[in-house]
């Protein structure tokens, strides 16, 4: 029994040699140079690590699992590490670039951003290049978001515009076309003065309105408006039915009241 015991003893070391080193640092397997930072190291030229194999089920079933367990899903062929409260899919670029419909590195689909930004965008150098917001700014003269220069917009269209809320304000087409085409110019022609109940003062007339003084005038029309009591004022510019620079008065209040000649 003495004489067995030293080889016991050698072949132990033995073992442990060819397995690895294990030292305060770390283990070791194919190595006996465990870096300093690590808690197991394996170096191997021809063989690689298995980790625990499972299908999608058996992983789901795992109890009590660690935050940083690493298993293989044979199910969907892919690796999954559990973070804490969920496991997670480590993806690969093919994989990548299927989510996001790409091919070859081009995009082949809409990509929804959900709200968030595309950010630390290059400066862009050809025609469909994306630019960042520093080249918008200097294309735009932009000092702090003003414009502080002509924006040409090469006859296309600023789309979307809200409402203008005060008199800098740019205007949409609504609230053009809102003012049904009256035109403040003398020679206008309104369609039908009863439609005018908006404040203000029109320079119109013609042979086509309806409801005006005399037809075919034309007339210098102001318009005051106190609720629902509309008043109208027309002074004649021209005097094909009678005088120029005589004065017609009418009020709205329920209905229009007839035109009286006030001078």
């Amino acid at each position: 029994m003495k004489f067995i015991a030293p080889y016991i003893f050698c072949f132990i070391v033995g073992i442990h040699t060819l397995i690895g080193q294990t030292s305060s640092d770390g283990v070791g397997i194919g190595t006996v140079s465990v870096a300093s930072d690590a808690i197991l190291e394996v170096e191997s030229n021809n063989k690689g690590i298995l980790v625990p194999r499972v299908t999608t089920t058996q992983r789901n079933q795992i109890s009590a699992v660690s935050e940083g367990l690493i298993v293989y899903d044979k199910t969907v062929d892919a690796f999954y590490y559990y973070s804490g409260s969920e496991w997670l899919r480590l993806i690969t670029q093919p994989e990548l670039d299927l989510k996001l419909n790409l091919t070859g590195g081009t995009l082949t689909g809409n990509l929804n951003m959900s709200s968030n930004k595309v950010t630390n965008v290059g400066n862009g150098t050809n025609t469909a290049d994306a630019v960042n917001k520093g080249q918008l700014d200097e294309k735009l003269n932009l000092s702090g978001g003003t414009l502080t220069g002509n924006l040409s917009m090469n006859s296309n269209k600023i789309t979307n515009l809200a409402s203008p809320t005060v008199g800098t304000d740019a205007a949409r087409y609504s609230n053009i076309t809102a003012l049904d085409n009256r035109k403040a110019e003398e020679g206008a022609v309104l369609t039908d003065f009863n439609n005018y109940t908006d404040a203000g003062i029109y320079f119109a007339g013609g042979s086509f309105a309806s409801n005006q003084p005399n037809q075919d005038d034309f007339y210098t029309m102001i318009v005051t408006s106190n609720g629902s009591i509309i008043d109208q004022l027309c002074i004649t510019n021209t005097s094909t039915n009678g005088g120029r620079g005589d004065i017609w008065f009418r009020r709205k209040n329920g209905s229009w009241g007839a035109w009286t000649k006030i001078k």
